[in-house]
Formats: structure tokens, C-alpha cells, sequence
């Protein structure tokens, strides 16, 4: 035996510390781990053999164990798995778990390397063992390393008896079991482990990610890749469930439990439940997918069948009938698509009217008896009150018409017939039953049966109500929804129907007047016309209808009696009445606070009828056709009824019409009375610019010079807008060539504050031509300076958006203009400082006249002469001597304001020009 001194002799130098404090006191657990720390760069095989002396001495150590069974693992990585040195430290293991066989981890690391050696027998006893000396409580960390074992052994028994053992602990771990299974090749046994779970409505997938719905198109996969090695599941069964359940998959299901039959060879089988799919899908992607399939697994047969033909081992076996018939249904099936399509839609919306059409049109030119049984079978799938995409009576029609077509006109009177006598949920349905009706009766020359129809269709029904004693207020709360009146008696019954609406349709009494007016006498003409009217269902055209066969059969009284009515029909309600006897300007007023705060008036005025303008222009049309001038008190009470009713919005062609009659018929007084009156009530500027136009001229032509100013100076005041430019050229034209300089001069400067130069060059490009002819420096100089005032004032507008219309003055600058014209010098700006003050001279635009009487009594002695005529006639000299008098007070006021104002300083002239807006402000 060696002695400690011998041993210490060969230990090296740099170890001999550790080895004297290990064996001084060698159950100290610290004194190893500082020596085994120190031995970290030593040989393997010194290491491991002072671990073998530590765990001598410490053998419950559970770190010396747990580091040199890593310190042996990792010496045996690189190792073959034959060699000795994996036997070594299995026994290692098997020494340690003497001591540790309580710790888990021990345990999870022996049972892993012996994995890694692939010793199943070994390994499976390991892992028994494991679990007989652990407590239930830590069998978690055993267990994986025991399902990883068994799908590792490469024995299925012994892998389906782990998994049941492991599920009597963890049932959850069934999933898992059944992707094994599959795995394993056992599909009968995972088919019956899904179907069990799929059924259970308490189950739910425990892997992330995974529904119900992905379990079961796996077990769907499941059953067709591999329908003949499952037994114990019904495979059609299943599938058949999954198509209640799973709606929405439908299409898919349907080709797994045809691909099932396929695979076992039972072809037709499979091409019965094809075709059972394309009966039953509900949807249009279900059914391409079935289509799909179908088509394919035909093609499919019919490659084989022309590849076995061939083939000279097998072409015998292959029918030359059977091969046709397999070209035949494939055929068949491509030609059935159409149809097949349309069924699927149809199912999904019977009520599609669109699609009953189409598909009639598919039997059209194959099967007439298919088109009737289609449009029959439509009218019984219909419901009236859930028809979409057209109109229910036209099914009606299309089949009546195909009758027709095909010569069998009773047919088509029978199915018109009874399309009378069919509930229709709207009434305009059974109006067109019964214009189709009349039509058909009239292509086949029944034109006593047509017009007995129609008088059939526009009787007026008996109504019965039976045990219903509400009053007729209570009937009117109940259409207008009210819910909290008790009625006695049937709802049902006392509502209206289709039939109960369709006799007051416009359509059937017009239809009727003219079988009456073609086939009937004048009386009962007459008669129809006259009900329409009471109904109040007629038409404006009804109206001009019924006056001109009055008026053929010479009953002209009887015709403007008509036109009366109808035009009392159409008007307008009596608070518009009162609105168009005030002004035009208080209508403007007015309007945008009645339009604001009164919805019944917007609604009036949206629901105008437009056809009362046309009524009144033909009655009173006729009426001067018919009397001329004789009656004309009768003719002007026409026109202002007629200017009552109409709206100012469409009374410009009134008032034109009014005034050319009056002008052909009557007095001039009156023609210039009618456009004043016009112009002021017409609300629309276009319109009133327009009545100017021709007041002006008719001013021009009927009286001459003198009223033509007037009614200049009135179309400026009242036009507002860009009319007023026009106005303003016309005006200082007319007197440019009268010789009026001055007054031509004052109008452009007036029509200058709307003209911006940007907007109307031409303009500025006109009063400058008449500067240069007519001008001196100094109203050129002036002409300059407004314009580059006008250019200041528009620069401040913003034109991205709409300019609003502007008065006829503009506005004075405000505060903050003022002190941008400060900031502007005098010398770039170009504008001499002026002040506020009044010409004597200036023409008062808004006067309403100024001629003499002896201009009147001239114009009236020559009511033809027009601007032309008085541009030829000689001016006399001393029409100028009142202007050039003003003319040179004016200068010598010029002179010395400007004296005055050169002595100030620009801040004080804007100083004083500030006060004076502020005393006029605080005055008004």
C-alpha cells in the first residue's frame, strides 16, 4: 500500500496545495471544488480520477456528480458509439443514481445519453425505472424524453403503449398521439382518434394556431388518401357530417368523398356524387371547385382509356363503345355548365328575375317545352314582395310572348288572363300586365277586346271591409305608422293591394283615351278625359291632348275650359302666390329665410310642376289664335293669372310673351308697364339682364332718347353682377355718340368698380380709346388713376375661390388697407392724394328721369325713330356751354385742393380721410 508521503512525491509541484488540504480534511465539499477548479487545463485522466476520489468521499454530493458525469459526456462526444468509454459512463450513471435516484435532473441527463447510443431496451428500462423512483409530481420531466423515445424506437407497439400509458396522466397529449399514428403508418387507428375527438363538443385544440376546422379537413385528407386501410370509420358518414357542419367548405368536402371512391376503383360511384354536388351547391366557388374536379377526373378517365387502347397488351380490354360514351359525357358535361351554373345561382336567390330570364334563353333554340316549364316554374318560386333584379311582370310577358311566337295565341290569352287575376306586390306590375294585355289584343286586330280591357283594368274596385269599424282617423295613423291607436277588425283587409292601386294608374287612363279617341265615339272620349281630370291623374299632355280634340271638333270655349283646369291642377299653392305679388328685391329678401326656416316651402318648390309654364303659353297661344286682339281684357287677366301661378323663376318668358302682345295688340304705355313690372319681380340676374335687353330696346324704339337713359340708369341700378359692365359700355357708348362726353365719361367711371382689369381688359382697352379721341391729359390722368385703384382693391381678393357679386360701388378701404397704402410710396403707386369731395357736374345714376315734356311730346309725334336717327340729327352749340362752364369750376376747385393737400403730409391726408369714415360710420 502507498503511503501518503510516496503519493504526494508524485503529484506535481503546482497541485501539491489542493492535495494537502483534500487530505487534511477530505469531506469538505469547497476544498474539491477549489482543487477540481485548479485541475480545469489538467489531462482528462488526472481529472477524472480525482473526481472518482471526491465522489468516493462525497458520494451524495449532488454537484461533484452532476459535473463529472458532464466531464465524462463531453470526453465521449467525439467517440464511436461502440467504444468503452460510453459503457464507462453508463456505469458512472449507475453508481450515481445509488445515491441520487431522488433527483429528476439525474435522471433526465442518463435517460438522454442513452438516447443519443440509440440502446432502446436499455433506454426503456431507464425510463421505467425513472418513473418508479420519481414522485408523480416530477414525472413531467421524464416523460417527453419518454414520447421522444417512443418515436425514435421505430416500434409502433411500443410507441401506441407509451403514448397510453402518458394519457392516463396527460389525456391532452391525444393530438399528439394521432399525428404520430399518421406518421406510423396506422391510419385506421388516427382516423378513429379524430372522429372520437371531433364529435366531442367539449374538445378543443391545445396546439397554437389549430381550430377544429384544420382537424378536420386533415381527417377529410386523412380518409381519401388512405379510405382502404380504414375500418373502423364510416368514411361517407363523416364526410356527409362535415357538409352540414362545415357549409362554407362544401365544394372541397364533396371532392374528398368523390376522391374516395376514386381511389377505390368505384368510378362510378364517384361520377354519382359529382353530380349530386352540382345539384346541391349553394354557392358559385363551391361549384367551380366541384366543376373542376368533375371535369378532371373525366379527363383523367379518358387519357387511361386512349393510353390502354394503345397499349397492344391491353387494347383489347378497352371497348370502342365505352370509349365514345367516356367522349360523350365529357362533352356533355362541358355543354351542361350554363345550366348547371344557373341552378346553383338560382338556389342561392330563387327571387332573381335576371336569372330565370337567362335561364330560359338557354332552351330556346334545344327545348320550347323546357322554356315553359322554366317560366312556370319561376312564377310559382317567385314571391312577389322579395323579387330583385326586375320586375315580376315580366315573366309573365316573356312567356306569353314565347307562346305567341310560337303560334299559339289561346295559350298566351290564357297565361295574360291570369296574370290579371296574380297578387303583384306594386302596382305598376298589373298596369303592365294589362298594357301588354291590350297590345296583344291589338296585334291580332281585337280591337272590341282590346278596348274592353282596358275599361276592365280602370274600373274602380268594390272595397270590402268586413268587421272593421276603425274611423277614418284611425286609418290614417295607422298608414302613417302610429303603433299606439287600437283598430278593430283585419289590417290585411283594409289595406290596399296591388289591384285596389293599378285602376288609378296614369298609364291605363291614357292608354284607354287613346283606344277611346281611335276606336270609340267623341262622347265617351270625352267622358275618359273628364275622370282623369277628376282623379287628378292627368298629365300636362293629357291636358293638351284633350284641348286639341275640342278644338278639331270646334268646341273652342270647352278647350280653354280644359286648359283652365288642367293649369289649376298644376299650380302652384297660395302661400307662393303671395310671395309673387311682393317686389323682386323683397323675394330676394325673403327667400333665403323661408327657404332656411320653413321645410314645407322647400319642398313646394322642389315639387313645382314645370308643365304649368307650358299650359299657360298654349292656352293663351290659342287664345290669340283664336281671338286676336278682340278680347283683350279677357287676354291681359290671362297673362296675370298666369304671371300669379308661374314662379318668378320661370316668369321671363311670361313677361316677354305678355309684352310682345301688348306691343302687337295693345298700347306702348302698357308694353314699357309690363317689362318694368318684370324686371322687378324676376329673381335670377340672367334673367332680369336679359328683360333689360329688351326693355331697353323697346325704350329706344318706342320713345327715344329720353326714356332710353332711364332705363339705362335703371338696368344699372338693378343688374348686379358682370351684366353691369355690359350695361355700363352700352350706356357710355350711346352717349359717346350723342356727343355727350362728360356723361360717358362719369358711366365708365362707375362701371370701372366692377371691372377688374384681370377679368375684363377689354373694358379698360375701351375707356382708353375714348380718352385718347375724346380726353384731355387731365381725365386721362384721372382714367390712370382709377384704374390703378381699381387694380389695388381686386389685388386683396383671393380667386381660388368663387367671387361673390359685388354692388355697384365698391367698398372703402378699411383700417388695415389704409395702412398697407402707408406702407406703399407715392412715387411707385402712382396716385396723387385726393380727397372725398362732390361734383356738381356728376350724373345721378339712380334717378328715375329727367326729360322734359317736350321731348315726350316729340318722341310721341315720331314713335319710330331710333339711336341711329338721332345720332344724324345736328347738335345744337349751346347744348356744350352748360359743360364747359362746369368744366372750368371744376379745374379751378382741382387747383386749389390740390394746393392744399401738396401743404400736408401723406400720414396726416390718411389721418383725415380715417376720421372722416369714422364720422360717417358712427352717423349711419
Amino acid at each position: 500500500m502507498t503511503s501518503t508521503f510516496e503519493y504526494l512525491k508524485n503529484v506535481p509541484t503546482e497541485y501539491l496545495y489542493y492535495e494537502e488540504e483534500v487530505l487534511r480534511d477530505p469531506f469538505t465539499l469547497k476544498k474539491w471544488l477549489f482543487y477540481l477548479d485548479a485541475l480545469k487545463y489538467a489531462p482528462p485522466k488526472v481529472k477524472f480520477s480525482v473526481y472518482e476520489r471526491a465522489v468516493a468521499a462525497l458520494p451524495r454530493s449532488y454537484k461533484l456528480w452532476t459535473m463529472y458525469l458532464r466531464e465524462r459526456q463531453e470526453y465521449t462526444k467525439k467517440r464511436h458509439p461502440d467504444s468503452k468509454a460510453y459503457w464507462i459512463v453508463n456505469k458512472i450513471y449507475e453508481r450515481s443514481l445509488v445515491y441520487l435516484n431522488k433527483m429528476p435532473v439525474v435522471w433526465s441527463m442518463f435517460c438522454r445519453f442513452l438516447l443519443e447510443q440509440c440502446r432502446w431496451t436499455y433506454t426503456r428500462h431507464a425510463l421505467d425505472r425513472a418513473l418508479r423512483s420519481l414522485p408523480v409530481t416530477q414525472h413531467n420531466r421524464i416523460w417527453p424524453i419518454y414520447l421522444e423515445f417512443a418515436r425514435k424506437c421505430g416500434v409502433a407497439e411500443t410507441a401506441s403503449r407509451v403514448f397510453h400509458r402518458y394519457m392516463k396522466l396527460e389525456p391532452s397529449v391525444i393530438e399528439e398521439y394521432a399525428e404520430y399514428l399518421k406518421e406510423a403508418g396506422r391510419y385506421d387507428e388516427a382516423a378513429s382518434i379524430l372522429g372520437k375527438l371531433l364529435c366531442d363538443p367539449q374538445f378543443a385544440p391545445k396546439k397554437k394556431g389549430r381550430t377544429k376546422h384544420d382537424m378536420w379537413l386533415d381527417l377529410c385528407e386523412l380518409l381519401v388518401n388512405h379510405g382502404s386501410e380504414i375500418y373502423q370509420v364510416d368514411v361517407e358518414g363523416v364526410l356527409r357530417g362535415g357538409l352540414k357542419t362545415y357549409e362554407d367548405e362544401a365544394g372541397t368536402l364533396w371532392c374528398y368523398l368523390a376522391d374516395y371512391y376514386t381511389q377505390k376503383g368505384l368510378f362510378e360511384k364517384a361520377r354519382d356524387i359529382y353530380e349530386e354536388a352540382l345539384e346541391k351547391v349553394k354557392t358559385v366557388r363551391d361549384f367551380s371547385v366541384v366543376f373542376d374536379a368533375y371535369a378532371k377526373f373525366e379527363e383523367s378517365i379518358l387519357t387511361h382509356s386512349l393510353e390502354d387502347k394503345e397499349d397492344e397488351s391491353t387494347a383489347e380490354l378497352v371497348d370502342d363503345d365505352y370509349l365514345d360514351l367516356t367522349i360523350y359525357r365529357l362533352e356533355d358535361l362541358m355543354n351542361r355548365r350554363p345550366l348547371l351554373l344557373s341552378s346553383v345561382i338560382l338556389r342561392q336567390n330563387p327571387h332573381n328575375i335576371r336569372e330565370w330570364h337567362k335561364r330560359a334563353k338557354l332552351f330556346v333554340e334545344s327545348d320550347p317545352a323546357a322554356v315553359v316549364r322554366t317560366y312556370s316554374e319561376a312564377i310559382h318560386s317567385i314571391h312577389p314582395a322579395q323579387a330583385t333584379n326586375g320586375r315580376l311582370y315580366t315573366i309573365w310577358v316573356a312567356l306569353a310572348r314565347f307562346y305567341e311566337i310560337h303560334g299559339d295565341v289561346d295559350s298566351a290569352r290564357d297565361v295574360l288572363e291570369e296574370a290579371t287575376s296574380f297578387e303583384f306586390h306594386h302596382s305598376d306590375d298589373l298596369v303592365n300586365i294589362y298594357c301588354e294585355y291590350v297590345e296583344f289584343e291589338l296585334r291580332h286586330s281585337n280591337m272590341d277586346k282590346a278596348l274592353l280591357i282596358c275599361q276592365r283594368a280602370v274600373k274602380e274596385p268594390k272595397q270590402e271591409r268586413k268587421n272593421f269599424q276603425a274611423s277614418n282617423r284611425a286609418k290614417a295613423a295607422i298608414a302613417a305608422g302610429a303603433g299606439n291607436i287600437s283598430v278593430q277588425g283585419d289590417w290585411k283587409a283594409w289595406r290596399e293591394g296591388a289591384r285596389d292601386r293599378a285602376w288609378r294608374s296614369p298609364k291605363l287612363w291614357g292608354l284607354l283615351a287613346d283606344l277611346e279617341e281611335s276606336l270609340g265615339s267623341f262622347e265617351r272620349c270625352c267622358a275618359v278625359y273628364e275622370r282623369m281630370i277628376d282623379l287628378k291623374i292627368c298629365t300636362a299632355q293629357n291636358v293638351l291632348n284633350y284641348a286639341a280634340i275640342l278644338e278639331e271638333n270646334r268646341f273652342y270655349e270647352d278647350a280653354f275650359r280644359i286648359y283652365e283646369r288642367g293649369v289649376a291642377l298644376f299650380c302652384q299653392s297660395s302661400e307662393e302666390e303671395d310671395d309673387d305679388q311682393l317686389g323682386g328685391v323683397e323675394r330676394w329678401n325673403k327667400a333665403p329665410n323661408n327657404h332656411n326656416n320653413n321645410p314645407m316651402t322647400k319642398r313646394k318648390l322642389r315639387t313645382f310642376n314645370p308643365a304649368v309654364l307650358a299650359l299657360w303659353l298654349m292656352y293663351i297661344d290659342k287664345f290669340l289664335q283664336r281671338y286676336g286682339g278682340e278680347k283683350m281684357e279677357r287676354t291681359r287677366d290671362l297673362f296675370e293669372a298666369a304671371i300669379r301661378h308661374i314662379p318668378s323663376t320661370f316668369s321671363k318668358t311670361m313677361f316677354l310673351f305678355y309684352a310682345n302682345t301688348e306691343e302687337k295688340f295693345g298700347s306702348s304705355r302698357r308694353v314699357m308697364s309690363i317689362l318694368e313690372r318684370g324686371v322687378d319681380q324676376v329673381v335670377s340676374m340672367e334673367d332680369r339682364y336679359a328683360l333689360f335687353q329688351f326693355y331697353i330696346a323697346k325704350s329706344a324704339k318706342l320713345y327715344g332718347l329720353a326714356r332710353l337713359r332711364v332705363a339705362y340708369e335703371q338696368a344699372i341700378e338693378k343688374v348686379q353682377g358682370a351684366p353691369v359692365v355690359a350695361l355700363c359700355l352700352e350706356y357710355a357708348d350711346l352717349e359717346t355718340r350723342l356727343g355727350e362726353y362728360d356723361r360717358a365719361r362719369a358711366i365708365y367711371a362707375h362701371g370701372a368698380q366692377l371691372a377688374d382689369p384681370r377679368e375684363y381688359p377689354n373694358y379698360w382697352q375701351i375707356w382708353n380709346d375714348f380718352e385718347v379721341a375724346h380726353g384731355t391729359e387731365d381725365s386721362f390722368r384721372d382714367m390712370l388713376r382709377v384704374k390703378k385703384s381699381v387694380e389695388t382693391l381686386y389685388s386683396r381678393v383671393h380667386y381660388t375661390a368663387p367671387m361673390a357679386p359685388q354692388s355697384s360701388s365698391a367698398a372703402p378701404p378699411d383700417a388695415m388697407e389704409l395702412t398697407e397704402q402707408e406702407s406703399i410710396p407715392k412715387e411707385a403707386s402712382g396716385e396723387q392724394p385726393t380727397h372725398n369731395r362732390e361734383n356738381p357736374d356728376e350724373i345721378a345714376l339712380s334717378s328715375q328721369g329727367n326729360s322734359s315734356e317736350s321731348e315726350e311730346e316729340e318722341n310721341k309725334k315720331h314713335p319710330g325713330h331710333d339711336v341711329e336717327a338721332i345720332e344724324q340729327q345736328p347738335l345744337p352749340e349751346t347744348l356744350f356751354q352748360p359743360f364747359q362752364q362746369n368744366k372750368e369750376k371744376q379745374e379751378q376747385s382741382n387747383h386749389d385742393d390740390n394746393k392744399n393737400e401738396n401743404t400736408l403730409g401723406a400720414l396726416e391726408r390718411f389721418k383725415r380721410k380715417k376720421r372722416k369714415q369714422d364720422a360717417e360710420t358712427s352717423a349711419a
